[in-house]
Order: structure tokens, then C-alpha cells, then sequence
């Protein structure tokens, strides 16, 4: 077995060596890992109501789809955008509708897990975001012995660009990645709160899409620079630290090396309580203050009505704040939704970017040919309006203006010309010049 201590102290032994011979860098050891999520499954919860007559359930979103997320972090806490491989052939427009980074890559596959080809798409992307992060001459790639990680051209490609891949002995993941041991516990966890949460709003479909809009809170809440380092400090990676595993296998010898801890703050706060309740209990405790001067049975029945006014009140104010929630999120819902069945290719890897300009240019192509429709509509409804009353009204307009003409031009003539004769006359000559016709 990889867990017996002789097998560990080689791969520290071996990791030295390869850190010194290339003169990597702290900052420039990374780990990569896959993580898969049941994207429609949320976390088991409490349920705390007024009425302890009846069962309280919460409703439970219905989808059961499987997504993949492939992460790369480094020892000094960075990391950068993920893989997110998607059952299916072809990408939903509605999947670039989210807030992750453009340089984040989606793929879609039958499967919906990593194969040799997206292997090879994950580890250029992971050449090409991590150069210009890079302090060293080399990368170090920490990564477990996955078949497609260790093809021929997956190989090739790290060379190609100063990247050492470095494998983790068989079945130790859970005790050496630094992303098992201290990321993905808390990913899954702000994963499940997401799915909770987004039930709790209405969502009776926590689906692809959903998760999509979902995972980059979840990412921030999850990839924090101390979590991230962490996992290398755990795994005696990074401060170089083997004794803090290797000593494991003396004093745990039947007992998992890490004890699972659960992520601090998992619990969603409290609604903050508006001014309005604030008065309220500031009120109620002045009349408490004051029941001491009131008869037994009185005091009873107002301190019964104070808190009752409080339970009043701040189940009104919960389920107003439970309405907005849900009323938000129905919305951003409904946008996402309009362009769920909508293709922005069938098949293949597509960066967020990449998604993000073909929606946009196919936006910008239907608002163009609405364009074109309202003009053909407004054409053809002008071309009727002039055939039913537009023509005679533009000739009346005509005989109007050619009686102004006349007068102007006899009003000149007369103050021109000595002769009344000469005056018509070239009055007669004028209006011949123009296109307005005859006038009655």
C-alpha cells in the first residue's frame, strides 16, 4: 500500500530532489485535481418553525446531473479558473449568463468527466494562465497518476513550456493533495448552502445552469489564499515538512491520517433586523421595566402581549425578507431560463469568453433584424396610410400653398412693374416655373 511510511518518505525524498534540481520556486509548486459535484444535492438542515404540531420538510431541488471541476492552486494561495466538463453535446447560451471569470473554460462530453483530449485542453489552459504568475524558470505540477494526465502529448505539452509534472504515489490523495486535504471540503460544503439556498428562493430545479450562476460565490467563499495554503502545509509540501505526514504513520497507524474538520462559518447568518423591530424591543423593554407597578394579573397579560408582538413582527419581517430573496432570484432565474434552449455550439471546449462574444454577436444580429422588420412594417404602413387620404391631403396642401404664391407674387409685381398688364404678366410667367399646377 502507498500509506505505509517507507512509500511516503520516497516521494518526499524524490520531491526534494526534483525542487532542487530545477531550482523551482515556492511560489511555483502547484497541485491539480478533479471534483466531481451531484449538482442538484444540498446539505441536511434544521428546521425551526413556530408550530411543533406537525413535521417541517423544505422542499428538495429535483436534479441529479453530475459535474466535473478541474482546479489548479499553488503554495503561495493562488489559483486559476477551472474546467468545468458538462454532460452533454452541445453548450446553452444561458451558461455564459454567470459572473465566472472569461478565461474560465466549459466543455461538454458524453460522460461528463475528464478524458485524454480535455487532459490535454486543461493543461495548455494551465500553461497559458500561469506564465506571466510564474517566478521561477519552471512550474512544478503536483497531480495524481490519472491515465490521461500521463499520455505522451500531455507530457509534451508540459515540456514545451517548462512545466515538471510530478505524480502522488497511487491512493494517497486524501493524506498528500493539498486540494483534497483542505479545499474540496469546504467547495462541497458552500456548494451544498448554495443548492439550500437556492431551493429556499423557489428553485425547483437546481440544474446545470443554476450551478453555473452559482459556482463563482461558491469558488470566492471557497478558494481563499489561507485555505489554499493550507493544503500545503497539511501535506508538508510547502514549508517542506515531511515529518509533519511521515510521523502520522507512528501514532495513527488504524485511523485516518487527517480528521475531517468542518469549514468555519457554515451556517448562513440571521436576517439583520431592520430599525423598525429594533424600536420595537427597545419598547418592550421600557414596558418591561415597568410591569412591577402594574396588578399580577395585568402584568401578565402585557407582557404576554409584548411577546407576542414580538413574535409578530419578526416572523413578518423574516417572510418579507424570504419574499425578496425569493422574488430576486426568481428573476435572475427567468433571465438565465429565456436562453437555456438556445445553442452556442454543439460540442467541444469553449472559454467563457469565447461563449460570452458568440452570444453577444447573436444578440446584436436579432436586434438588427428586429430592426429591419420594424422598418419593413413602418414602410408598409406608411405606403397604406398615403394610399387611403395621405395624397389628397398633400394636394389640397399644394393649393393652398400655390394661392400663398400667387398673392406674394402679385403683392411683387405690382410694386415692380408701372403696368398692371406687365405685372399679371410676369406673375403668370412665374407660377409656370414651378410644380404645383393649376390652381381653383
Amino acid at each position: 500500500m502507498s500509506h505505509d511510511k517507507n512509500t511516503c518518505a520516497k516521494f518526499f525524498h524524490k520531491l526534494k530532489e526534483v525542487i532542487a534540481e530545477h531550482g523551482i520556486s515556492p511560489d511555483d509548486i502547484w497541485n491539480m485535481d478533479e471534483i466531481g459535484f451531484r449538482i442538484g444535492i444540498g446539505g441536511q438542515q434544521w428546521i425551526v418553525t413556530l408550530c411543533s404540531s406537525r413535521e417541517a420538510r423544505i422542499a428538495s431541488s429535483t436534479s441529479r446531473e453530475s459535474v466535473t471541476c478541474v482546479e489548479a492552486v499553488s503554495a503561495k494561495g493562488e489559483h486559476i479558473a477551472p474546467l468545468i466538463i458538462i454532460s452533454g453535446s452541445q453548450h446553452s447560451e444561458s451558461w455564459a449568463q454567470n459572473s465566472l471569470p472569461s478565461e474560465a473554460l466549459i466543455a461538454v462530453n458524453d460522460s461528463g468527466y475528464s478524458d485524454d483530449m480535455l487532459a490535454l485542453r486543461w493543461i495548455q489552459h494551465f500553461a497559458d494562465r500561469t506564465k506571466k504568475m510564474t517566478r521561477g524558470q519552471k512550474r512544478l505540477l503536483i497531480f495524481d497518476g490519472h491515465g490521461s494526465h500521463c499520455t505522451r502529448q500531455f507530457i509534451q505539452i508540459c515540456t514545451e513550456n517548462d512545466i515538471i509534472p510530478f505524480t502522488l504515489p497511487p491512493h494517497s490523495s486524501h493524506f498528500l493533495q493539498p486540494l483534497d486535504v483542505s479545499v474540496f471540503q469546504p467547495y462541497k460544503h458552500w456548494h451544498k448552502e448554495a443548492v439550500d439556498q437556492a431551493t429556499r428562493t423557489g428553485c425547483g430545479n437546481f440544474g446545470k445552469t443554476e450551478f453555473l450562476a452559482a459556482l463563482n460565490s461558491i469558488r470566492i467563499k471557497t478558494f481563499k489564499t489561507g485555505t489554499i495554503q493550507s493544503g500545503f502545509r497539511r501535506t508538508g509540501i510547502h514549508p517542506f515538512r515531511p515529518s509533519e505526514v511521515l510521523r502520522r504513520f507512528d501514532t495513527e497507524t488504524s485511523a485516518p491520517i487527517f480528521s475531517s474538520s468542518p469549514p468555519g462559518s457554515p451556517a448562513p447568518a440571521a436576517p439583520t433586523t431592520p430599525q423598525t423591530i429594533r424600536s420595537l424591543k427597545r419598547a418592550a423593554e421600557t414596558i418591561e421595566e415597568r410591569t412591577e407597578e402594574l396588578s399580577p394579573l395585568l402584568r401578565r397579560q402585557v407582557q404576554a402581549f409584548v411577546r407576542g408582538s414580538m413574535q409578530q413582527a419578526q416572523t413578518g419581517e423574516l417572510a418579507v425578507k424570504g419574499l425578496e430573496e425569493q422574488t430576486a432570484a426568481q428573476k435572475e432565474r427567468d433571465k438565465r431560463k429565456e436562453r437555456q434552449r438556445r445553442v452556442t455550439q454543439s460540442g467541444g471546449v469553449l472559454s467563457l469568453e469565447e461563449a460570452r462574444e458568440i452570444c453577444q454577436d447573436k444578440l446584436d444580429k436579432e436586434k438588427r433584424e428586429q430592426a429591419r422588420r420594424e422598418w419593413t412594417l413602418l414602410k408598409k404602413a406608411a405606403a397604406k396610410r398615403k394610399a387611403e387620404g395621405w395624397g389628397k391631403i398633400y394636394a389640397e396642401m399644394r393649393r393652398k400653398v400655390k394661392k400663398l404664391q400667387k398673392g406674394a407674387a402679385e403683392a411683387l409685381a405690382e410694386a415692380l412693374f408701372d403696368s398692371e398688364e406687365d405685372a399679371k404678366e410676369e406673375t403668370e410667367n412665374v407660377l409656370s416655373e414651378d410644380d404645383f399646377g393649376e390652381v381653383s
